[in-house]
């Protein structure tokens, strides 16, 4: 058989085969366990895509917050999670107005500087609410207007110079510290409505409108509203402090006053009023409890309705004879004993004594030609009435038939004058 030359070179060709797989096989587990062996204390050389002789490089460290793996960075492009990335809204003046931030990068929390410009664009405008947790805002004097929404987590808000407007704070029930600058014009709708914690604000010389419930329910105990302020936003109940459960002091400088200004203040005990105030607007200091006392304008010509309504501790106030309207409710529920109504009075409005039930006595001019329904209605202990002419004159006053019991039967003091209640 092995002299055979063909069978003598097959068998040769089938011993090589053999040779080679055993000798591959055993290089191939010597390798396996090498490598195996050398995982335990070597990490392998990374793959580089350059060159086969690249520089092996250490792995990045393991995070919660880490980026996906190698494929996956290579498909989506990493985004720099420290950074905000703001949203805005182009104006065509090549301005652009802030409207948010972008999920994908950074939430804006704790003290944020808002930008002054993004994508080469000024930025003039905030307008939306940025969310995320931000303590304290510090917006730069480029923006002109100033609209937010409101946060719990506010505590500070710093107003640079040139800021002119601001509005829509409400709900900030953290916010305890707002500086306004110099330049602001407005503080607008609801601009800090229920910021209970908001105790004092600065109001600047140069402020010319508040907005419909720009402080109401809010935490202030004092304000100082400056001589500037000439405008309420156009809404006729604009009510800038209603509300304000610890409100103690107030002084308006300027000369227009806005409807509901200081309804519904319980502890409003001090208020210092404008002499160049000519009228008290509708409920102004309606539900103020506890008001003790109130000095009116000197050249005052009108009490709109309601004005005192619901102020049961006043016992008294003086009419400056400059007023000729006094219109309807206008003192119904106070604690007034006695009053002198001013001489230039032509009518005793609807309601404008009812329910006070500790009202004596009143002194009413020659000029009152007319008492309205329910003027007296309810004033149990009304028994003195001091007219200034005589039965004659009195008898042709048009005294409505309807809640004025007590006035027609209280004993009438003719040809009276307001000292005789003094």
């Amino acid at each position: 058989m092995c002299e055979n030359k063909n069978g003598r070179i097959f068998m040769s060709k089938k011993m090589d085969r053999r040779n080679f797989l055993k000798l591959a096989g055993t290089t191939a587990f010597a390798v396996s366990v090498t490598s195996v062996l050398g995982g335990c204390s070597e990490v392998p050389d990374a793959p580089s895509s350059s060159s086969p002789s690249a520089s092996p490089e250490p792995p990045a460290p393991s995070s919660s917050g880490s980026s996906s793996s190698s494929s996956d960075a290579s498909s989506t492009p990493d985004v720099e999670q420290s950074k905000i990335i703001w949203e805005t809204r182009n104006n065509d003046d090549g301005t652009a107005v802030l409207t948010g931030y972008d999920s994908n990068g950074a939430q804006p929390m704790g003290v944020i500087t808002l930008p002054e410009k993004w994508s080469g664009r000024k930025i003039v405008e905030l307008d939306g609410n940025l969310g995320g947790k931000i303590t304290k805002m510090i917006v730069p004097g480029c923006y002109k207007k100033v609209h937010y929404g409101g946060s719990k987590y506010l505590e500070e808000l710093i107003l640079n110079e040139g800021v002119e407007s601001i509005y829509e704070f409400d709900g900030s029930t953290s916010l305890r510290n707002v500086q306004l600058p110099s330049t602001i014009k407005s503080i607008g709708y609801k601009a800090f409505l229920g910021c209970t914690s908001l105790t004092s604000i600065n109001l600047p010389e140069g402020l010319e409108s508040l907005g419909w419930h720009a402080f109401s329910e809010s935490g202030l105990t004092t304000v100082v509203v400056p001589s500037t302020v000439v405008s309420y936003n156009s809404y006729n109940d604009s009510a800038p402090f209603y509300d304000c459960k610890n409100l103690v002091s107030a002084t308006i400088k300027c000369s227009v006053l806005s409807q509901c200004m200081f309804e519904a203040c319980p502890q409003l005990k001090s208020v210092s009023l404008n002499d160049t105030i000519l009228e008290l607007p509708y409920k102004i200091f309606r539900d103020c409890s506890a008001l003790p006392a109130i000095t009116l304008p000197e050249k005052l010509k009108r009490l709109h309705g309601e004005a005192f309504n619901g102020c049961k501790s006043l016992p008294s106030i003086t009419i400056p004879e400059t007023v000729s309207v006094i219109d309807e409710k206008v003192f119904s529920r106070t604690s007034i004993q006695k009053i002198i109504l001013p001489n230039n009075l032509k009518k005793i409005a609807w309601g404008t004594f009812e329910e006070c039930s500790i009202l004596q006595a009143v002194y009413i001019p020659l000029s009152v030609n007319t008492i309205e329904n329910d003027a007296f209605e309810n004033c149990p202990l009304l028994k003195d009435v001091y007219y200034q002419s005589g039965e004659t004159q009195w008898v042709h006053i048009n005294i409505s038939d309807y809640g004025n019991t007590m006035l027609k039967a209280a004993a009438m003091h003719y040809y009276s004058s307001p000292n005789s209640l003094r």
